[in-house]
């Protein structure tokens, strides 16, 4: 049986968050299963589709590179933050350039696992905190001093 060392990126997990009503934040887990690193250069994409529809033939976000290298048995969480219309589905393909997948010059051992998906969720602005006394009464402003306590840190 040959050995191939060629990293093996895998979409470990993949989070997202509503920042605002245009933009959400896309967290993603790479984990590397090969014998290689997987390359800082290495693309990824994020697409954005309808519900049912395919990556091929919706709005694709090019983010920046994977950015560290990925050592074979490491795993890394990355971070973006991009324009999402709310309702649409979000896609992310490591090793993708937007024109092929994998992309060119780039070796991996199972291009099936490279790939996640989550539907986007709606945003709801955050209400503001309200203050309350235990009576219910609103409350315009609130301080509390914590009591001074000092510890000995070199016991005698």
């Amino acid at each position: 049986m040959p050995i191939y060392r060629h990293p093996d990126a895998v979409l470990d997990d993949m989070e997202i968050e509503r920042v605002d009503a245009s933009n959400i934040r896309v967290r993603v887990t790479i984990r590397n299963e090969g014998l290689a690193s997987i390359n800082a250069s290495t693309p990824i994409y994020l697409y954005q589709t309808e519900p049912g529809s395919s990556i091929k033939e919706n709005i694709h976000t090019p983010i920046p590179k994977v950015g560290v290298d990925i050592f074979p048995g490491e795993k890394v969480t990355l971070e973006y933050v991009m324009a999402a219309d709310a309702g649409k589905i979000i896609h992310c393909r490591i090793m993708d350039d937007g024109t092929s997948f994998p992309a060119t010059g780039f070796a991996d051992c199972n291009i099936a696992n490279n790939y996640g998906t989550i539907p986007d969720i709606t945003y709801t602005k955050p209400a503001e905190p309200i203050l309350v006394t235990t009576d219910g009464t609103p409350v315009e402003s609130f301080s509390h001093t914590l009591p001074y306590r000092s510890f000995d840190l070199m016991p005698n």
